[in-house]
């Protein structure tokens, strides 16, 4: 028998994701449904652009193939043996796509396997003749130009047959643009036309370019907030942005054209922006789709942008910073280092990287991670990667076991928490920054949640309060870092590494566990890790007070 109920909670969750959509993505939904992906055809009669005298290296990637052992993505290992392999390798569908980015043909020893790689190449363009399959969907269509257009530039290496190949890559692209989608898929998409329009000469070239230009140039405003960061507010997709940012400035050069001052502007704030949104280990925080190893460290790209005269103004982690378009707060306090959440999921017609982790934070201390959010090892439409976006993923609070935003699907949100009532107090030995959100308000009774954090010294008190007109289920979540021992005895947890300690002590009757918990680093990695959980039944509104105290024995 139909479950009625369950149709309609389906339908309603459906309407509540696909409302917040532009119509641009719409139309071209409906587009690309109903026509066929069509590289061009024709003559490819193309010359390549010689090189100017500017530019520089670009950035190196990490080492994803060897001849012996084969190609190595998201921490999983498979050898490319058979034709059929470049779509049924495995099922695991962003390992594949990887595979087609040819990222490994830039990595940092590529000259040790030129040999192979050419024949990797040559093996793409037979075995993946017709517009079909992973390889042939625009990002990764995107990354591979990219890609190759590096290698061929940095080893000057002409072949005809992958010349003709990249045409038919560039005209497919030029015409199945992800417009969609949005978002960072479309500036991929740009900026491997501005890669192409530039490696070759002739009208149709410039056609690519421009149209790559111009995207660009329309999408580095939308997407790069005022305060410096990337409109997905995911501190990983941002690094990668950024290093797109940097490529388009440094292809420009190298083809002694002129770059836009909007660049050079958008660049310089994103690098302070990566700065204040990155640890003292010098890796990126765990907020919404993150994780190390995917994009550029930090430092890299500080040193990529510098060769190319783009620098970060700022120097050093100041007290604290509010990046009030992007919704996060870091704190520099005395042997801590906060990073906290007071922001919107993301852009409404984008949300697909976004965690249901509205007032969560991070915290370092002695330069090392304490209290860290769950991270992301898997993507697709699963329960572990609903897992992963959920509350409970996070260093939050749910009421009723529900998320904070409603994440369902690989990559959607339907109601999404909204924050609003923010203050901020910077004093010299007191700093208390505090905020709301609405994403429980759905619930009965309208319950809202107001957290505050309070640093003073070597101490962060985190007050969570709970305000409704009905009773509630609440649930504290606090995971620690894989290297550190957690202990708890009575309502006092206490938790080592080395020489340092951490003390939580818990003021309320409530239920105190230290549980099991995973931790993902990186794509295809999970470790156990210890969360601390406090469990609350409360009579309408209550405030849930937590006192965190370091010392370094």
């Amino acid at each position: 028998m139909v479950n009625r109920k369950n149709i309609l909670k389906r339908i309603f969750r459906l309407f509540h994701t696909v409302r917040y959509l532009k119509p641009i993505q719409i139309f071209y939904r409906l587009k690309y449904r109903l026509t066929t992906p069509y590289d061009g055809g024709g003559v490819h009669n193309f010359s390549i652009r010689k090189k100017g005298g500017g530019g520089v290296a670009f950035l190196a990637k990490s080492n994803s193939f060897d001849a012996e052992t084969g190609f190595t993505f998201l921490n999983q290992t498979f050898q490319l043996s058979v034709a059929t392999d470049w779509q049924q390798i495995t099922d695991d569908k962003l390992w594949l796509y990887n595979l087609h980015y040819f990222d490994f043909l830039n990595s940092q020893d590529t000259d040790r396997w030129f040999k192979e790689h050419v024949e990797i190449i040559q093996g793409w363009i037979s075995d993946n003749s017709r517009v079909e399959g992973e390889g042939w969907e625009p990002y990764p269509a995107s990354l591979r130009i990219t890609n190759w257009i590096k290698y061929f530039i940095r080893l000057d290496l002409v072949n005809e047959n992958f010349h003709e190949n990249l045409v038919r890559q560039a005209r497919f692209l030029s015409r199945r643009c992800e417009y969609h989608l949005l978002g960072n898929h479309l500036f991929a998409n740009a900026k491997a036309l501005i890669f192409v329009g530039l490696y070759f000469e002739g009208d149709e070239a410039k056609l690519w370019f421009d149209k790559g230009m111009a995207i660009v140039k329309s999408e580095i405003k939308e997407q790069v907030l005022a305060d410096g960061g990337n409109f997905e507010l995911s501190p990983m997709y941002h690094n990668i942005f950024l290093e797109d940012v940097l490529d388009i400035i440094n292809l420009l050069r190298i083809y002694n054209q002129d770059v836009s001052p909007l660049f050079v502007r958008q660049a310089t704030k994103m690098l302070t922006w990566m700065d204040h949104m990155t640890h003292p280990d010098g890796f990126v925080s765990f907020f919404n789709d993150s994780a190390i190893n995917i994009a550029p460290t930090s430092e890299e790209l500080e040193s990529y942008a510098a060769l190319l005269g783009v620098q970060n103004p700022e120097n050093g982690k100041s007290e604290v910073i509010y990046l009030k378009e992007s919704g996060y707060v870091s704190i520099a306090s005395g042997d801590a280092y906060a990073i906290l959440d007071i922001g919107n999921v993301g852009p409404d017609y984008l949300p697909g990287h976004a965690h249901a982790d509205s007032l969560s934070f991070e915290l370092s201390l002695f330069e090392k991670r304490v209290f860290v959010n769950s991270g992301t090892s898997v993507y697709g439409d699963s329960n572990e990667r609903l897992r992963q976006r959920g509350t409970a993923a996070h260093n939050c609070l749910t009421i009723d076991g529900e998320n904070s935003s409603e994440v369902w699907g690989g990559f959607r949100v339907a109601r999404r928490a909204r924050i609003k009532d923010i203050h901020i107090h910077e004093a010299s030995v007191n700093k208390l920054i505090s905020a709301s959100h609405s994403g429980y308000e759905r619930l009965k009774g309208r319950p809202v949640h107001t957290r505050e954090w309070q640093f003073k010294d070597n101490k962060l008190q985190v007050s969570d309060t709970v305000s409704s007109t009905r009773d509630h289920e609440v649930a504290l979540y606090y995971h620690i870092h894989p290297d550190w021992h957690v202990q708890a005895v009575g309502k006092t947890v206490e938790i080592t590494f080395k020489q340092f300690k951490v003390i939580m002590e818990f003021e309320q009757d409530g239920e105190l566990s230290v549980e099991n918990g995973s931790y993902h680093l990186e794509f295809g990695v999970d470790i156990s890790n210890k969360k601390i959980v406090y469990r609350q039944r409360i009579v309408c509104s209550t405030k849930i007070r937590t006192e965190i105290s370091w010392e370094k024995l």
